[in-house]
């Protein structure tokens, strides 16, 4: 089978868990107990008189919310394909959806995106390092690490952070910009890049130190997972015969290990690195309320309390399209690595 032809079967098998996941969240948000216009300040604040009554019914009937959960996840489904991703009905009362969910989404993606760059460079080199050296007092000290990181909760380790660092004035230990500070001309979303891309240095710099605890907090864990997984491939790998042939051909350690042994030992490991993004972007709630950041973990979470039926379907379907996104990706890189795959 042709890698393009494997390509096209797995991206074909997961439209119809987009579109069961889709179907289930909706039809689930319709049923939450309580309504979502008893959060916003205009209904909540007054009486409940017949006039208060017929607002309700009209801002009901105007969203189709008085129709049948068939018919509006029809319509809902319509819109969804070109664009409209519907209004917020409590969150943020009267903005579309997309408005709410792109600036927390960048947030999320920034810091997601450094987190297993750095995770994944520093997990990688000391599997590798804790393999060659195995039982070792380089090997011990690192698989004590690596218990100790994964065994710490992020939450944890984020207030452990935000204690110590609150002793200096150096780091902050919330928000994602300083208080007074401004925002880069917007060219991409991404407040880093903009800053870069506009010369902007001082805003620059100003973010990645308001991420700095946050990506440390996220990021140990990660580091000691990785290493972990690396170091029990490479172990399978070690001493495979072909890595003896190598050697006897007269290749170098340094060749031997890295393009021979990590290659092949590289399927499990990519298989945690995609997983790892997906889960970080769905699960960095915690360090975003941790740290105050308002991210698409958030701004979720406030969603789902007040009820706002299109911003949490639209976050699902956010998080349902990065996680199938990163399960076709690890696929194709799966039939990179190993052809041998696509005829499985």
């Amino acid at each position: 089978m042709s890698l393009l032809k494997y390509i096209l079967n797995r991206f074909f098998s997961l439209i119809p868990i987009l579109f069961g996941v889709l179907f289930l969240s909706f039809i689930l948000s319709r049923q939450m107990p309580g309504n979502p216009y008893m959060f916003s300040t205009d209904i909540e604040t007054l009486r409940v008189t017949p006039e208060v009554l017929a607002l309700y019914e009209e801002k009901v009937s105007e969203l189709g919310l008085d129709k049948n959960p068939i018919e509006q996840f029809l319509i809902y489904l319509k819109k969804l394909f070109t664009g409209d991703w519907g209004i917020s009905i409590s969150t943020n009362m009267g903005f579309p959806v997309w408005n709410i969910l792109y600036p927390a989404f960048t947030r999320t993606i920034e810091l997601t995106l450094i987190s297993i760059t750095i995770s994944t460079f520093i997990g990688i080199k000391m599997g590798i390092s804790s393999a060659v050296n195995r039982n070792s007092r380089k090997d011990n000290s690192l698989r004590m690490f690596a218990i100790v990181g994964t065994a710490l909760p992020s939450f944890f380790l984020a207030n452990i952070l935000q204690i110590g660092a609150s002793f200096t004035n150096f780091i902050p230990v919330s928000g994602y910009r300083a208080n007074d500070g401004a925002d880069p001309k917007w060219i991409t979303g991404f407040r880093l890049f903009d800053s870069l891309f506009s010369g902007d240095f001082l805003i620059f710099f100003d973010t990645l130190l308001h991420y700095f605890l946050p990506i440390v907090s996220m990021s140990i864990g990660l580091i000691a997972g990785f290493a972990r997984y690396t170091r029990g491939s490479m172990l399978d790998v070690l001493h495979e015969n072909y890595l003896r042939t190598a050697r006897a051909k007269g290749c170098t350690e340094k060749s031997i290990l890295y393009k021979h042994a990590f290659r092949n030992a590289l399927i499990p490991i990519s298989t945690i690195i995609s997983l790892s993004v997906a889960s970080m972007l769905t699960g960095a709630v915690i360090i975003e309320y941790a740290f105050n950041i308002p991210g698409i973990g958030y701004i979720s979470t406030i969603a789902i309390q007040t009820r706002d039926y299109f911003v949490i379907n639209a976050a699902v379907f956010v998080f349902t399209m990065i996680f199938l996104l990163m399960s076709l990706i690890s696929d194709i890189f799966y039939a990179i690595i190993d052809p041998r795959i696509r005829f499985s």
